[in-house]
């Protein structure tokens, strides 16, 4: 809490103690004491609130564990396919700067293809990038949707083929990648 109130610009949570302890000096220190202590209070109930929020959402994910859903993984802790991750940061990059598809679902989106990633290494498997519409890569995303119970990677890996495709497209004319286009910071 104290880094919250240093990074607000207010004051020390010992700062307004010492005052309340200044004001008990005064003439009529009830009155500056109350307005003290009802700002101190203001700002507990405040961040009190904000970590409610985030110790429910904690609550939230352990419950869903327990009812035996799985967790979202973060991106950065996934291990995909070095080709692939270019491939699938190449088309989430373009996906959000058409600004057609909410970045959030594009996040679940990208999730889902470098957990399938990560599963094809994990499983000596080769890359999706460059496999996307084979029969070889169909038979490995049936068996990593039996074992996993993914049920959504079938439309990101049609999505994904599309954006291959415009690339291969791109290449043919001699046109830059698409992300070089749309980059946005």
């Amino acid at each position: 809490m104290s880094a919250r109130l240093s990074d607000a610009g207010r004051p020390s949570i010992a700062d307004r103690i010492r005052r309340e302890l200044e004001n008990a000096q005064l003439e009529n220190p009830d009155v500056e004491n109350h307005q003290l202590e009802a700002e101190l209070d203001e700002e507990v109930d405040t961040y009190a609130k904000d970590r409610g929020r985030r110790i429910k959402a904690a609550l939230k994910k352990l419950r869903e564990v327990g009812a035996g859903n799985t967790l979202a993984a973060d991106v950065r802790r996934l291990a995909p396919h070095a080709e692939d991750a270019i491939l699938i940061r190449m088309w989430a990059a373009a996906e959000k700067a058409t600004d057609r598809i909410d970045p959030k679902t594009i996040d679940r989106q990208t999730r889902r293809m470098f957990r399938l990633s990560e599963w094809l290494q994990t499983h000596d498997r080769q890359p999706i990038a460059g496999r996307l519409s084979t029969p070889g890569l169909a038979q490995d995303v049936e068996e990593y949707k039996h074992e996993t119970g993914d049920s959504k990677i079938n439309a990101d890996l049609v999505r994904l083929g599309l954006y291959q495709q415009l690339l291969e497209a791109n290449r043919a004319l001699g046109l830059p990648p698409p992300e070089s286009l749309t980059e946005k910071g």
